[in-house]
């Protein structure tokens, strides 16, 4: 009966201590600072506190904001699997045998990881196991890191990583979380708190400036925000177009259904490699409710970047205050953000009236500290100064005996664009005949017009040319048929009576840029 009783005893306690022999512990010492978006070294102590297993696969679990400085030796330890001395990342100890462990980071050691981390461990024989440094997007953008196959027999591990980012947020407290699968098929976790302080102490002075440039149909509009170095990283950012600068009517199909890829972003911080963030895209998508006076048209824009840095930032557009908000901002330290807003295959996002001005912006830091409003210069491309206008020149005749001939002259901006249209509009007393067009499937020929041209329509009364080519310069005969006088003028004239005679001319440059101008004043 009594080796019964031993037997059931054994029996009864055998599953607990098979599922305990890994009981993990984990122990941050942050002795060197524990400054909000500082980069001190960071200290972990893994313990087992088990005889009977070791560490097989670990892996850690950062917090949101706490990164590794993936831009060692500028980037250049993510091109090669091999440890080399300038990309020593941190370095310890690892139990029972007391054998040095040194940590360096490699080139990622697939395509789903951002990087790498060889851990060499020095005992009787030296072994290097990689380890993977992915990022995890979700509940928010922070980093994992993964070893797997450890040499057995390791039941603790006590290293210091150096130059480690802390968070800049003390909105809650960061958690380290880590879970370790024992070489006996046991998987357990732990979790340390990651001291935080000093948020309130950041600084954090973006600035902004935008360039916009003319091109045919529209405009490119660039937006580049740039921060200081240690700055507190952004959580929000809001701005507004810069002035005379207007949505294009082209874009009216991302608010019908439509998702239409309008622009690039390219991020950089001072921790990733420049290539990290710097093929992000802009997609719009939006919808039009006729019924919902207050928000007739709705959308948003979201800036996406390509795995492995695989991030989305969503961006509602507030019609009534006329800006662009990107919410929920990950907490990365950030050099420059830059939106260029190139358009669809349709045409450009935006069209420009050449006005001077600035552009505005609302910055919300990660700290927690009020929002930041700051403006910036807008710099126009394509745009002719007020001085810089063509040349042009009219004149009439024959209208004293009705045969009226108007000769017109014009030459591109000295230094400027080429002519690409002209747009004629004849005073009062003249005017231009449909009846001396001849058009076939949309080209038309006019009777009584010379001088080089691609094509002639009347819009409103005025004669529109569009050169076959773009010109420096042109000259125009226009006479019967095509230019008509009225009697009225002719009895005038003959009675000499002199009316203004002004003729107005719109001349259209490569640029796109259309440029209104009045001769024989």
């Amino acid at each position: 009966m009594y080796g019964l009783l031993v037997v059931a005893a054994v029996i009864a306690i055998l599953p607990a201590s098979a599922g305990a022999a890994i009981s993990p512990t984990l122990t941050l010492n942050q002795s060197t600072g524990i400054t909000a978006g500082s980069s001190p070294s960071t200290g972990f102590d893994i313990n087992t506190h088990s005889s009977i297993d070791s560490i097989r696969n670990l892996t850690f679990d950062f917090p949101a904001g706490f990164w590794l400085d993936l831009n060692t030796d500028g980037g250049g330890c993510l091109s090669s699997s091999a440890p080399t001395p300038l990309c020593e990342i941190g370095a310890g100890v690892s139990t029972p045998n007391n054998a040095r462990i040194t940590l360096y980071l490699v080139a990622p050691p697939s395509l789903s990881y951002i990087a790498g981390v060889a851990l060499v461990i020095a005992g009787k024989t030296t072994t290097t196991v990689t380890g993977g440094l992915s990022l995890v997007t979700a509940p928010a953008p922070a980093l994992s890191l993964t070893f797997s196959n450890i040499e057995e027999g390791i039941t603790d591990l006590n290293f210091t990583l150096s130059n480690t980012r802390l968070p800049s947020s003390c909105s809650s407290v960061p958690l380290v979380s880590l879970q370790i699968t024992g070489w006996g098929g046991t998987t357990a976790p732990a979790v340390a708190p990651l001291s935080l302080a000093g948020c309130s102490s950041l600084t954090f002075a973006p600035s902004i400036a935008a360039t916009v440039t003319k091109q045919p149909g529209g405009a490119q509009v660039q937006v580049a925000i740039k921060f200081a170095p240690g700055d507190a990283a952004p959580s929000a950012i809001a701005f507004g177009n810069p002035k005379g600068v207007k949505i294009n009517p082209i874009l009216a199909p991302c608010f019908k259904g439509v998702i239409c890829t309008v622009g690039t972003v390219a991020a950089e911080s001072p921790l990733l490699p420049a290539a990290a963030l710097n093929t992000g895209t802009l997609t719009l998508a939006g919808s039009i409710s006729a019924g919902t006076l207050s928000q007739q048209i709705t959308g948003s824009l979201t800036m996406t970047f390509p795995p492995p840095y695989q991030l989305s930032v969503l961006g509602p557009i507030n019609l009534q205050e006329k800006t662009l908000n990107f919410l929920s901002l990950p907490d990365i330290p950030l050099s420059a953000l830059v939106f260029t807003f190139t358009g669809t295959p349709e045409g450009p996002a935006f069209t420009t009236a050449c006005v001077p001005g600035a552009i505005a912006a609302t910055l919300v830091p990660q700290d927690g500290n009020p929002p930041v409003k700051v403006t910036g210069p807008v710099t126009n491309v394509g745009c002719l100064p007020p001085s810089a206008k063509p040349r042009a020149s009219a004149s009439l005749s024959g209208l004293v005996f009705g045969h009226p001939k108007l000769v017109v002259h014009i030459a591109r901006p000295q230094g400027g664009p080429d002519i690409t249209a002209l747009r004629i509009t004849p005073p009062a007393g003249l005017a231009f005949s449909r009846r001396a067009l001849s058009c076939t499937a949309g080209h038309c020929l006019a009777k009584g017009l010379s001088g080089k041209r691609k094509r002639v329509r009347l819009v409103g009364g005025a004669l529109q040319l569009t050169f076959s080519h773009p010109l420096a310069s042109a000259s125009l005969v226009v006479r019967a048929p095509l230019l008509v006088e009225a009697r009225a003028l002719e009895r005038e004239l003959k009675a000499n009576v002199v009316p203004s005679l002004p003729i107005r001319l719109r001349i259209t440059l490569a640029n796109g840029h259309s440029i209104p101008l009045t001769a024989n004043e």
